[in-house]
């Protein structure tokens, strides 16, 4: 089975280096106050099912992936829609290998396969920061993490 770890790990690792650009994100688990902050991502694994195994394929991990862009800009509303472009270079049609970064070296233990991503516009109006328009862009992808199998042994 692909650990649940693992996966983050890389998938954390990834979004750190193609898509964060210096904006801040959020991970599951992490306080930040944002009310200062005119822009970020929260990037979530929020959806995980393991499908049944069989002799013949291997461990299978089905789950999705969900990055939340947010901005704050009174001067630059369409800011929102570049922060989910970034977020789709980096996620869209992407096959990441699974890593164990806890063995030296880093051990290849699988791959996740990353579709494409469904996109929710859930902007509002701020209550708390006087109308400050709060604009928020859901997108949402589909992924299968499978295990890395060995090679049969030639006989």
């Amino acid at each position: 089975m692909v650990a649940t770890q693992h996966l983050h790990s890389t998938l954390q690792q990834h979004w750190s280096e193609s898509a964060s650009s210096g904006i801040p994100t959020l991970y599951p688990g992490t306080r930040q106050e944002t009310s200062q902050l005119p822009e970020w991502f929260e990037l979530w694994v929020d959806a995980l099912s393991d499908q049944p195994s069989r002799r013949i394929a291997p461990d299978r991990l089905d789950g999705t992936i969900t990055v939340h862009c947010f901005t704050q800009q009174r001067h630059h509303p369409a800011r929102v829609y570049e922060l989910a472009d970034l977020a789709r270079q980096a996620l869209d049609h992407q096959r990441l290998r699974i890593l164990d970064r806890s063995a030296t070296p880093p051990l290849e233990v699988g791959h996740v396969d990353i579709y494409e991503p469904q996109i929710r516009d859930l902007s509002r109006t701020h209550q708390n920061a006087g109308s400050l328009l709060l604009r928020h862009i859901v997108l949402t992808w589909s992924f299968v993490a499978q295990k890395t199998t060995s090679s049969p042994s030639a006989t």
